[in-house]
């Protein structure tokens, strides 16, 4: 068994066998207590692959190996702790920086990265904000029977959004003054007419 904290999880990872054939994985990467990093690469039907599905940067988890041989086989992984969402980096000392806090064993240890976290934030205020100004309900709204308008109109409106959904999610901006801002672009005479 190994306690880890998760690095980094994708799927449809194709690989290619020895005789040259095509193979999909899901990859698992991971930093131990004691700060190794370990990449396991599982098969979409394994035993533990809805577990894998849950899992995010950050998250604790319990790998369980069995020896076959001189080699361990990943056979199984639990959820132990729900993380912060950072993913956890190697630092100079050996042990592993971001993710959740956990005890140390060896020198490792993890810590939380605010430059991380706030990049993280960012980047998820991005990917809602541009769910949100093009869902069909607001790009309707912004076209108002008009033609599509211009793309530095919508960008803009893309970041200014994002820029809201960051300041609110990392606690900057009170929620008063996050929805006072709000009325700026719900009135049709905001809208540009497209060049």
């Amino acid at each position: 068994m190994g306690v880890g904290i998760v690095s980094e999880i994708k799927f449809n990872v194709q690989k290619m066998s020895k005789q040259q054939k095509p193979y999909t994985v899901t990859q698992l990467v991971y930093f131990t207590e004691g700060g190794a990093k370990k990449t396991e690469n599982c098969f979409s039907d394994c035993d533990f692959a809805s577990v894998l599905k849950e899992l995010a940067p950050g998250d604790k988890i319990n790998a369980k190996y069995t020896k076959n041989g001189d080699f361990f086989n990943l056979v199984g992984v639990e959820l132990v702790e729900k993380g912060n969402g950072v993913a956890p980096t190697l630092n100079v000392g050996g042990g592993a920086t971001g993710g959740t806090t956990s005890g140390t064993k060896g020198g490792g240890s993890y810590q939380k990265d605010p430059e991380t976290q706030m990049m993280i934030i960012r980047q998820n205020a991005l990917t809602n904000a541009v769910h949100f100004v093009t869902s069909t309900g607001v790009f309707e709204t912004l076209r108002k029977g008009k033609e599509t308008p211009p793309f530095d109109f919508v960008a803009d409106l893309i970041i200014a959004t994002a820029t809201k959904f960051e300041g609110y999610t990392s606690g900057k901006v009170q929620e008063k003054s996050l929805t006072e801002a709000v009325g700026s672009v719900t009135h049709s005479s905001d809208i540009p007419d497209p060049a």
